[in-house]
């Protein structure tokens, strides 16, 4: 939803202004367009200065494909998910829990939390950060009251119906080394920079009103990212959960050996165009039908 405010704005922008633009992303699949819109000169380089290991995790034997050597890691919790945060956690290490939808990330935090105390796995017990989470809104809701057993233990969930106080508290126990994973919506997905040792990426298919389909490469690439970041690591591991042989071949194909998609306008759709040309309009950008005409001209649209 933010693209179209976006392009209407670098449009405004260019047209005002003689302005310079760095445009910085590692997951377009189209760059040359739009470089071509934005007049700029393409810089394509698939360097990364923390070696990224993409593998897959069956029946709690992960597989790199060749790339690394693959591993057993024990279950006890009947639940690849769970586990894999259990092994990331006995080894001392921090990672994201990519999950679909808020109710998830929620279940999945509380899940790993209870299995924690029922084996004895917590260290210390994070009281100061707990209480923070519990009073963010002045009084204690049911959110906040699971948000901060969780947290008391060293687990936390991540999702845009928190308070800004309660995301800002968990985001710095977690930088701290405190909070050891967090389950997260794709939120966190986007350009954050976090000790993140590992990416655990559950759920790769999404509801999209009427079936259930696969989430776009470049958005996976993105979960992927956040592991292994240069101001903590020299390695990093993204690890995704899959349930069958078939389902590991299709997330080999799919995303590990994947292209990113090519990105496209959204000002194609009417209701959305409506609503930036009488906003234009209305700030007297445009006054008449031939100005209109110029100025989407100059979008990536056209």
């Amino acid at each position: 939803s933010r693209g179209p405010t976006l392009e209407v704005l670098i449009t405004m922008l260019r047209e005002l202004l003689h302005v310079q633009i760095v445009a910085l992303s590692a997951t377009i699949g189209n760059p040359e367009e739009l470089a071509e819109w934005l007049d700029a000169e393409l810089v394509k380089d698939k360097w990364r200065s923390v070696t990224l290991y993409e593998g897959v995790n069956l029946q709690n034997k992960i597989d790199f494909f060749g790339k690394k050597e693959g591993y057993k890691i024990s279950g006890i919790a009947r639940d690849p998910t769970i586990d894999l945060a259990l092994d990331t956690i006995r080894i001392g290490k921090q990672a994201l829990v990519f999950v679909g939808t808020k109710k998830s990330a929620e279940s999945v935090a509380e899940n790993l939390s209870f299995v924690l105390e029922k084996n004895k796995l917590v260290g210390e017990k994070l009281e100061i950060e707990a209480a923070k989470v519990l009073r963010a809104l002045g009084h204690a809701t049911k959110q906040c009251e699971k948000l901060a057993s969780c947290v008391r233990n060293g687990v936390a969930f991540h999702h845009s119906g928190l308070a800004p106080t309660q995301r800002s508290a968990v985001e710095t126990a977690f930088k701290e080394g405190k909070i050891k994973i967090i389950c997260c919506t794709p939120t966190l997905g986007l350009g954050l920079e976090f000790p993140t040792d590992r990416a655990i990426i559950r759920d790769l298919r999404r509801f999209s009103g009427s079936y259930t389909d696969w989430i776009p490469v470049l958005e996976m690439k993105q979960f992927t990212g956040r592991a292994g970041r240069p101001s903590y690591h020299t390695e990093g591991e993204a690890i995704c959960i899959a349930k069958s042989e078939k389902e590991k071949e299709e997330i080999l194909d799919r995303y590990i050996n994947g292209e990113p998609e090519e990105i496209y306008s959204k000002l194609a759709v009417e209701p959305v165009l409506r609503i930036y040309l009488l906003s234009l309009i209305a700030i007297s950008f445009t006054r008449t039908r031939e100005k209109l005409s110029e100025f989407f001209e100059k979008t990536f649209w056209a």
